[in-house]
């Protein structure tokens, strides 16, 4: 039988994957605790188009990050910390505070 997961199973697969599975699996497992769908037609038309908009959804990320990037290659971020001799630092840069500080200097 035919079934597309609603959430990760162990040892069948991941969330929205469709997935073989025997019968008696998935009508006393599967289908009662609602980890699991029927693939009907309308289901699996569902599947793709949540893949489709998934994979858009990516796509935008993807462009944003790589702007951001771009943004970053050019700034040059100016942080103050303690240090003792020879120049060590006491303890360590946080990115939170490299975040904060690309905040408040560039707006990023």
């Amino acid at each position: 039988m035919k079934v597309i997961l609603q959430q990760d199973v162990k040892g069948q697969g991941k969330k929205g994957q469709m997935v073989e599975v025997s019968e008696g699996y998935a009508r006393n497992f599967l289908l009662p605790r609602k980890m699991a769908v029927p693939a009907t037609a309308d289901a699996i038309n569902t599947m793709n188009l949540k893949e489709k908009a998934k994979k858009a959804e990516e796509q935008r990320q993807k462009a944003l990050a790589e702007e951001t990037a771009e943004k970053l290659k050019e700034c040059m971020v100016k942080l103050t910390a303690r240090a003792g001799a020879g120049g060590k630092l006491f303890g360590a840069v946080t990115t939170k505070e490299i975040s904060e500080g690309l905040q408040k200097q560039f707006g990023i």
